[in-house]
């Protein structure tokens, strides 16, 4: 897998901080995030923020794949 580039790792650590009530050192980069309370109205909310912001995130292709580590190969193309 890629190394994402570092502006997109910060902005969705920093955004499942906030979401998850976490320090973003803390936001797990593989478990399922789904399982660490993060509930599909929240990713609703973060994918739109996401996409303003530039990324190409898509609600369908991230609670498919529900880990930062997936999100990050796949909004850092």
């Amino acid at each position: 897998m890629a190394t994402p580039s570092t502006s997109t790792a910060t902005l969705l650590r920093q955004s499942l901080s906030d979401a998850l009530g976490l320090p973003a050192d803390q936001v797990p980069l593989e478990a399922n995030l789904i399982e660490w309370g993060l509930d599909s109205v929240t990713l609703i909310r973060l994918a739109g923020q996401w996409r303003r912001q530039g990324l190409a995130a898509r609600f369908a292709d991230l609670v498919a794949e529900p880990r930062l580590c997936s999100w990050l190969a796949l909004l850092d193309t």
